[in-house]
């Protein structure tokens, strides 16, 4: 059942992202670092469950839009570590509020009571997972 909703949400994440031109992988990556003031591939990779490669072209493309800029470590001048730019911030805003609509129009076929409930039962679960 989880399973099913998150392919769901995927496509509609999807279709409120289309009219911002971010895909969801950028989507995800925006929103890791919205959180994390700047972070490695090697990083975001793991919170993805993707491999350093497969982010590295996602962060180009979202550099390459202005979106992200990407510098060397000052501890380990091998690895770059990405970082939102004050673009970047206000298309997260953006998509964030998009998503919040689109999660909205999902739950408006229950009643308000059950909307409630179930966006604090979604909470908890999450609240209660390790990490």
């Amino acid at each position: 059942l989880i399973n099913q909703l998150y392919r769901l949400q995927l496509i509609r994440s999807a279709e409120a992202l289309r009219p911002l031109g971010v895909t969801v992988p950028q989507a995800q990556c925006l929103a890791i670092l919205n959180e994390r003031p700047a972070v490695s591939n090697v990083e975001m990779a793991a919170e993805l469950f993707v491999t350093p490669q497969a982010v590295s072209i996602v962060q180009r493309s979202l550099e390459d839009a202005g979106l992200v800029e990407r510098r060397r470590d000052t501890a380990d001048g091998r690895v770059l570590m990405t970082s939102l730019t004050d673009k970047g911030r206000k298309l997260f805003k953006r998509y964030d509020a998009a998503v919040r609509v689109s999660d909205d129009k999902f739950l408006e076929v229950l009643p308000a009571a059950d909307r409630k409930r179930i966006k604090k039962l979604l909470a908890a679960l999450i609240e209660s997972q390790p990490g």
